[in-house]
Protein backbone atom coordinates (compact mmCIF):
# COMPACT_ATOMS: atom_id res chain seq x y z
CA UNK A 1 0.00 0.00 0.00
CA UNK A 2 2.92 2.12 1.10
CA UNK A 3 4.53 1.88 -2.58
CA UNK A 4 1.27 2.54 -4.15
CA UNK A 5 0.71 5.39 -2.83
CA UNK A 6 4.05 6.58 -4.28
CA UNK A 7 3.81 5.04 -7.82
CA UNK A 8 0.15 6.98 -7.79
CA UNK A 9 1.57 10.48 -6.90
CA UNK A 10 4.55 10.29 -9.35
CA UNK A 11 2.20 8.99 -11.88
CA UNK A 12 -0.48 12.15 -10.83
CA UNK A 13 2.74 15.52 -10.97
CA UNK A 14 3.64 14.13 -14.41
CA UNK A 15 0.61 15.99 -15.08
CA UNK A 16 1.89 18.76 -18.07
CA UNK A 17 -0.13 21.54 -15.99
CA UNK A 18 2.25 21.83 -12.61
CA UNK A 19 4.95 23.55 -11.88
CA UNK A 20 7.96 21.83 -10.32
CA UNK A 21 6.86 22.99 -6.65
CA UNK A 22 3.39 21.35 -6.89
CA UNK A 23 4.71 18.08 -8.65
CA UNK A 24 7.31 18.13 -5.46
CA UNK A 25 4.67 18.83 -3.27
CA UNK A 26 2.67 15.45 -4.50
CA UNK A 27 5.40 13.02 -4.49
CA UNK A 28 5.75 14.05 -0.81
CA UNK A 29 2.84 14.00 0.09
CA UNK A 30 2.82 10.69 -1.73
CA UNK A 31 5.77 9.79 0.34
CA UNK A 32 4.28 10.88 3.71
CA UNK A 33 1.08 9.04 2.96
CA UNK A 34 3.27 5.95 2.58
CA UNK A 35 5.24 6.79 6.37
CA UNK A 36 2.08 6.89 8.15
CA UNK A 37 1.42 3.34 6.51
CA UNK A 38 4.57 1.82 6.71
CA UNK A 39 5.46 3.58 10.73
CA UNK A 40 3.10 0.57 12.11
CA UNK A 41 5.32 -2.15 11.39
CA UNK A 42 8.88 -0.61 10.01
CA UNK A 43 10.47 2.22 11.93
CA UNK A 44 13.51 2.88 9.31
CA UNK A 45 11.12 2.62 6.32
CA UNK A 46 8.86 5.20 7.55
CA UNK A 47 11.85 7.27 8.76
CA UNK A 48 13.36 6.98 4.84
CA UNK A 49 9.72 7.99 3.49
CA UNK A 50 9.55 10.96 6.28
CA UNK A 51 12.99 12.12 5.09
CA UNK A 52 11.67 12.00 1.38
CA UNK A 53 9.07 14.52 2.20
CA UNK A 54 11.32 16.40 4.03
CA UNK A 55 13.54 16.50 0.98
CA UNK A 56 11.05 17.33 -1.25
CA UNK A 57 8.57 19.62 0.54
CA UNK A 58 9.54 20.50 4.23
CA UNK A 59 7.03 22.84 4.53
CA UNK A 60 4.22 20.12 4.18
CA UNK A 61 4.89 18.26 7.24
CA UNK A 62 5.03 21.74 9.36
CA UNK A 63 1.12 22.46 7.67
CA UNK A 64 -0.52 19.14 7.00
CA UNK A 65 -3.35 19.15 5.09
CA UNK A 66 -6.89 17.89 7.09
CA UNK A 67 -6.25 14.86 6.02
CA UNK A 68 -2.90 14.02 7.15
CA UNK A 69 -3.27 15.42 10.59
CA UNK A 70 -3.21 12.49 12.46
CA UNK A 71 0.20 11.24 11.07
CA UNK A 72 2.40 12.79 13.75
CA UNK A 73 1.06 10.64 16.26
CA UNK A 74 2.35 7.31 13.80
CA UNK A 75 5.83 8.84 13.36
CA UNK A 76 8.84 7.50 15.15
CA UNK A 77 10.50 9.94 17.68
CA UNK A 78 13.41 10.16 15.30
CA UNK A 79 11.21 12.27 13.35
CA UNK A 80 10.63 14.63 15.95
CA UNK A 81 14.31 14.73 16.35
CA UNK A 82 15.09 15.14 12.67
CA UNK A 83 12.23 18.65 12.77
CA UNK A 84 13.81 19.63 15.71
CA UNK A 85 17.42 19.73 14.03
CA UNK A 86 16.07 21.59 11.03
CA UNK A 87 14.52 24.17 13.57
CA UNK A 88 18.15 24.54 14.82
CA UNK A 89 19.34 25.03 11.37
CA UNK A 90 17.13 27.61 10.30
CA UNK A 91 16.66 29.63 13.63
CA UNK A 92 20.78 29.35 12.91
CA UNK A 93 20.78 31.16 9.66
CA UNK A 94 17.93 33.37 10.15
CA UNK A 95 20.87 35.05 13.09
CA UNK A 96 24.17 34.77 10.83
Amino acid sequence: MAEERIRLARKFSQRPDLTEVERNRIIAAGHLAASAIIARTDDAVALHHLGATLQLDASLVRNLPENMKGYPALWPPEMFSMLDLMDLKQSQRKSA
